[in-house]
């Protein structure tokens, strides 16, 4: 391996560009390394082949935490399909076990936020996010489509691509003959785990547990807005919110209303009732006042005669201020 080439598949081993890219490349490497391994006629290529050992290691490594830590935020199908591609090569892990993953990774995600006192709102959007990813990527195929696509040699990392097209190496056939060999032992690798799309009654009860899981974190969240809330308006206006947001593009997959319901749950009506007996309270005791502060007017019979309608001029009936009190109450 003269050093042009050995510099070019060093570079495989510094990860910094898309999942889907990285994995790929390492995945060559590793190929590369075990036939230059199992050189013995070359002393050298064979030495420089062993010293790479470590940093592979250390590499895939390096690939297996990034890939799953940084789960957390990916929101976008597109994003989520080559992450999830990239975890199922490196790991050989079949699609039951990739969806579990997403959803362990997206719950602590909205976890961190509510740690971070964002917005029921906000958690929301997330959880329609999440919903909208899983209903593409697993209930839709998209995810074991791409696997597929990828083992079937369908995809070259970018390295690989600017590789075979620098006409100084030449190395294209060599190339493609390795990668080849790559996507048959991704295929072993993979066969018979997951090879089709998850169940849809599957993806809903994982799904459903999922939504019960955060709704039940982020009650806790509404439990504390409300209790800054000094008006019913300030009620109606976050029921009204959530509504609306639940409303909007909410995805096939679970039931918008079971989630607007565990979310909601008693907070609200808990916090309803404090404020209307403040309500009631305040009423009754102005009320109470006005009442006290009423003067009988002038000292004559204040039921001379038994009446229907007041008559003020006539001091029959209830006196005048008595009958104003009752009319403003």
């Amino acid at each position: 391996m003269n050093s042009p080439i050995r510099k070019k598949y060093s570079s495989f081993l510094y990860p910094g560009g898309e999942p889907l890219d990285d994995v790929v490349a390492l995945c060559m490497v590793e190929h590369l390394q075990k036939q230059l391994i199992s050189n013995h006629s070359n002393p050298m290529v064979h030495k420089i082949a062993r010293a790479m050992t470590n940093r592979i290691v250390a590499t895939r490594s390096e690939l297996e935490f990034q890939n799953s830590s940084t789960l957390l935020d990916v929101s976008r199908p597109d994003w989520a399909t080559n992450q999830l591609t990239a975890i199922a090569l490196l790991q050989g892990k079949d699609i039951g076990q990739l969806l579990d993953l997403y959803l362990e990774k997206r719950f602590e995600y909205i976890r961190q936020l509510i740690d971070d006192s964002t917005t029921i709102l906000s958690i929301v959007d997330e959880m329609k996010k999440t919903l909208a990813v899983v209903e593409e990527l697993f209930l839709h195929g998209e995810l074991i489509h791409a696997i597929h696509s990828v083992c079937n040699g369908q995809y070259r990392c970018e390295l690989v691509r600017d590789m075979c097209a620098d006409q100084a190496f030449s190395f294209e056939r060599t190339i493609n003959e390795d990668m080849d060999r790559v996507w048959r032992h991704l295929r072993e690798k993979l066969s018979g785990r997951g090879a089709g799309t998850l169940p849809a009654q599957l993806v809903t009860e994982k799904c459903t547990a999922w939504m019960e899981k955060t709704c039940a974190v982020t009650h806790t969240l509404v439990a504390e807005v409300c209790e800054y809330f000094d008006s019913l308006d300030q009620i109606i206006d976050l029921l009204q919110a959530i509504t609306l947001s639940l409303k909007q593009d909410w995805p096939r997959i679970g039931s918008s209303r079971s989630v607007y319901e565990q979310l909601v749950q008693n907070a609200v009506v808990d916090k309803a009732k404090v404020l209307l007996i403040q309500i009631i309270e305040s009423i009754e005791l102005s009320a109470k006042k006005r009442f006290e502060s009423t003067s009988d007017g002038p000292p004559t019979a204040i039921f001379d005669e038994r009446v229907y309608r007041p008559d003020s001029q006539a001091h029959i009936g209830i006196s005048t201020q008595l009958y104003n009190r009752y009319v403003n109450f």
